[in-house]
């Protein structure tokens, strides 16, 4: 993974950075290769995002290593209660939002340095990935907001009281990546 190793000493000072320390006064470190792997795929954390990607690219067929620093998969996707979404089965003419409109919406509370074009792509997929979703076994039961407008966006994961909300979702997404996929997903856990 040469886009994962540090910049050598002579690449960095010929590109007028320093050999220096780091930050914080702290000494570069050099690593020592374990072990070499032969992957189609590298995704790196193991949160809900990246379990996404390696599930995806396991059902395309494709072999994906894994990496997560922790012990676990999820990452802070535990305290998530669902997910944006518009124009999902979920959804009716009275509770649903016009792309345009949601767009705005979620700029204006960025204060618009978000990418507007990703914020749209995210949107426009997003009853498409929540039916992916449930077709690998995710279960949601249907649609909440936080600031209890009409037009509602979170579609809410299925999940137990007095436990937080993301945890049955991340729980799934542990099964996914190292059981049902294990034959394409190799996880590597507490990878630094």
């Amino acid at each position: 993974l040469a886009g994962c190793s540090a910049p050598s000493q002579s690449g960095s000072a010929a590109a007028g950075g320093s050999a220096a320390p780091v930050s914080g006064g702290e000494e570069k470190k050099s690593y020592e290769i374990s072990e070499t792997i032969d992957t189609d795929i590298v995704v790196v954390g193991a949160g809900a995002a990246g379990c996404s990607a390696a599930v995806r690219a396991a059902q395309l067929g494709l072999k994906v290593d894994l990496l997560e620093i922790a012990a676990v998969v999820g990452g802070t996707t535990i305290f998530t209660e669902g997910m944006t979404s518009i124009h999902s089965r979920f959804h009716t003419p009275e509770t649903d939002w016009d792309i345009e409109e949601m767009v705005k919406r979620i700029q204006d509370y960025h204060h618009w340095l978000s990418d507007g074009h990703i914020i749209r792509q995210m949107l426009e997929q997003s009853a498409t990935n929540i039916d992916w979703l449930e077709s690998i076994g995710h279960e949601f039961v249907g649609l909440g907001t936080m600031t209890g407008a009409k037009k509602l966006t979170w579609t809410m994961y299925k999940h137990e009281p007095n436990v937080p909300s993301g945890t049955g979702y991340v729980e799934h997404w542990g099964k996914l990546v190292s059981d049902t996929f294990k034959d394409n997903i190799n996880v590597h856990f507490s990878t630094s």
